[in-house]
């Protein structure tokens, strides 16, 4: 992962998300905090858009794997 916008958010669920890396596979997931996000659409190897879900506030973990555990 070497991008994510916006860099904040709110703790309601709805704010869209993009991520940028490289490697991402239709197989991806990603979680912000213990929280799977959802209508997550692989764009492209580099490219990753998603809404986020409700969450509590403050700093969250963002986590991306891909179907091969990377």
């Amino acid at each position: 992962m070497a991008a994510i916008t916006p860099t904040t958010g709110s703790t309601v669920a709805g704010d869209f998300i993009t991520i940028l890396g490289s490697g991402f596979d239709d197989g991806v997931s990603v979680t912000l905090g213990a929280v799977s996000v959802t209508n997550l659409v692989v764009v492209d190897s580099t490219v990753l858009t998603m809404t986020a879900g409700a969450h509590a506030a403050g700093a969250v973990t963002v986590l991306v794997t891909n179907s091969d555990t990377n």
